[in-house]
Formats: structure tokens, sequence, C-alpha cells
């Protein structure tokens, strides 16, 4: 069988997870990952890293994505432990996207008043 049309599961290092989201849960997707959705009930979706914005943000968000999902990777305390820092680590995760944010926009509105100046 071509690579290609090799189901990914059967490749080495390929690793299919289920999660059951209840209401109020948040399940990470780190951007470039493939997945599928499977609704039992109606549900929403929020995208918050793209490639396209916030790049400055990428690293620090991707490596706290990976310590979210080595977390849970590890036993039974892993999982625990996951649990545990699951909803503090996304509301940091949106704090330090927010704070990034404000101060990029602070960044190019004295950049735009200097070139007013200029004028």
């Amino acid at each position: 069988m071509h690579d290609a049309m090799q189901p990914k599961w059967t490749m080495p290092g390929i690793e299919a997870w289920s999660f059951v989201q209840k209401l109020g849960d948040v399940v990470l997707i780190p951007a470039g990952c493939a997945y599928q959705v499977r609704n039992l009930k109606g549900s929403s979706g929020l995208d918050v890293v793209g490639t396209n914005c916030h790049v400055t943000n990428l690293p620090k968000a991707t490596c706290m994505v990976s310590f979210l999902l080595l977390s849970l990777s590890l036993s039974c305390f892993g999982l625990c432990f996951y649990i545990v820092l699951k909803v503090e680590s996304i509301i940091h995760l949106f704090q330090e996207i927010k704070e990034s944010v404000q101060s990029d926009s602070r960044h190019l509105s004295q950049e735009y008043h200097k070139i007013i100046e200029c004028i």
C-alpha cells in the first residue's frame, strides 16, 4: 500500500486519542495537528492559535500545549495532574495572549504616532 494511503494509526508514532468532552471541559488541539470531531450533542469550537495571527505567541503556546499533552500521557498520576492544571493553564495562556496583543497594539500605536509626527 502506498504510504499516503496507509491509515494513520498503522504508522509508527501516530497514536489515536479519544476524549469524552463534558459540559465545561476544554480539549486543546495544537495547530497543525489533524483531528476529527464526533458530536453527540451540539457544541462550539474556538480556534485560539493560528499560524496567521499572534505569531509571537506560537512558541509559548506550543510549549504549554506540549506540557499539557505530556502530563496527560503520564500514567494515572499524569492524568490527575493534567486535570488539575488544565483550566489554570488555559486561563494563563489566554492571559499571556491578551497581554501580548495589548503590548503589540501599544507598540503599533507608538509607531503610528512617530510616523504622524514625521509627516
